[in-house]
């Protein structure tokens, strides 16, 4: 009886240390996965093949206006540029985050915000300066989306541009450079990066 006793209380003393080990070492992967967790709640990996072609053609509308833009401030245009702004603010809107579920909603509607904030600031833009400054952000972003998600363009496909005096994108339907951080005085500033083919 008392062996059976001794083994009994050894039994639950062993338990007990492996407890607490496996307790410090949950602590420090935690300690450990803190940061990278945060990092990968960022980079979600979102199935483009799931995501339904209506969204994509409302992004490819995006982009559409987005290109539009693009093209005031590689004229000198700021007014075209303050109006296709407002447009694509409007764009915005008529993007369906319904189409949308689980990782793949909460990641546009974590886009949508930053993509926002970009084109706000050019909307409030008092000269072509602060209307290019802002245009970084948003071209930086709005790739990333299309790379994310993918999208279905009235064109077919079109180019990831990259300016390296500002070190900023931008998005082209032409191969040409058409640099709409400079405009006229430095208009084929740049090169292409990548060619961003349509999904079907």
């Amino acid at each position: 009886g008392a062996k059976g006793n001794t083994g009994g209380m050894n039994m639950p003393g062993m338990d007990m240390g492996g407890d607490k080990k496996k307790a410090k070492m949950s602590d420090a992967e935690m300690k450990k996965m803190k940061k990278p967790a945060k990092d990968m709640k960022n980079m979600v990996m979102i199935d483009k093949s799931k995501i339904i072609k209506k969204f994509k053609r409302q992004l490819g509308q995006v982009v559409h206006v987005y290109i539009q833009l693009k093209d005031a401030l590689a004229k000198d245009d700021f007014v075209t540029a303050e109006n296709q702004s407002k447009a694509l603010k409007s764009a915005f809107t008529k993007v369906d985050m319904s189409l949308l579920l689980g990782d793949a909603h909460n990641a546009w509607m974590a886009d949508l915000k930053m993509l926002n904030k970009a084109n706000n600031s050019i909307i409030a833009a008092k000269n072509i300066k602060n209307q290019r400054d802002n245009f970084g952000p948003l071209g930086a972003t709005l790739s990333k989306v299309i790379d994310k998600f993918g999208m279905i363009s009235k064109k077919g496909k079109i180019y990831l541009d990259y300016c390296p005096m500002v070190k900023q994108v931008w998005l082209s339907y032409d191969k040409v450079i058409l640099n709409p951080y400079y405009g006229k005085s430095m208009p084929t500033c740049g090169e292409v990066k990548k060619e961003i083919v349509s999904n079907k």
